[in-house]
């Protein structure tokens, strides 16, 4: 999990952004990957309450992903904590992480220019907490994932608005969020 943890805070050191695009990014502490990475090094440690605290601080996040998903991930982290179990909280918080990726590309389809470009950059860094996990179970699945993330990345970055260039985005983002269920042992 460190490995992966790693890579995500250099990949986010090398690409700094806002938090999110969207208004419940800004009601928020802190970069949601710097809370997901607190949370789930405080899991690890068996620091439940302290990964909670931070649950908390992410409340104008998890209504946002309610309210676009119907998830209720607060209550789910929040029991998951409770439980005690190290496994059991860190899924929780990496399906957090699942569901601002798939946020962030939505977004990411929606904006066209700079806001789309920073919202893959920043599903990607979403998409790194959830590697190490879905390399466990098909290091294919996690090559083919980076692989599409690479073509949403260009096909943003080209500027082409032609509906074809958006139904291929749109494509693979379905692909990327298929194979990342996978990392939860949902897919």
């Amino acid at each position: 999990m460190r490995g992966g943890l790693a890579l995500a805070l250099a990949a986010s050191l090398a690409f700094p952004m806002q938090a999110r695009s969207g208004p419940a990014g800004a009601n928020l502490p802190a970069p949601p990957q710097q809370m997901f990475e607190a949370m789930l090094l405080y899991a690890e440690q068996g620091d439940f309450d302290k990964a909670g605290r931070v649950l908390k601080n992410m409340a104008p996040l998890l209504e946002e992903i309610k309210a676009a998903y119907g998830a209720d991930l607060a209550g789910e982290t929040s029991a998951a904590l409770a439980e005690g179990d190290v496994w059991q909280a860190q899924t929780a918080v990496l399906k957090m992480v699942y569901y601002h990726m798939k946020l962030e590309l939505a977004a990411a389809l929606k904006a066209r220019g700079r806001p789309s470009i920073v919202s893959v950059r920043v599903a990607y860094l979403d998409y790194l907490f959830l590697v190490p996990r879905l390399k466990r179970k098909d290091e294919k699945l996690a090559a083919e994932a980076e692989r599409r993330f690479r073509a949403v990345h260009e096909l943003v970055t080209s500027g082409r608005t032609a509906s074809t260039a958006g139904d291929e985005a749109r494509l693979h983002v379905r692909e990327i969020e298929r194979i990342c269920l996978l990392a939860l042992g949902t897919g």
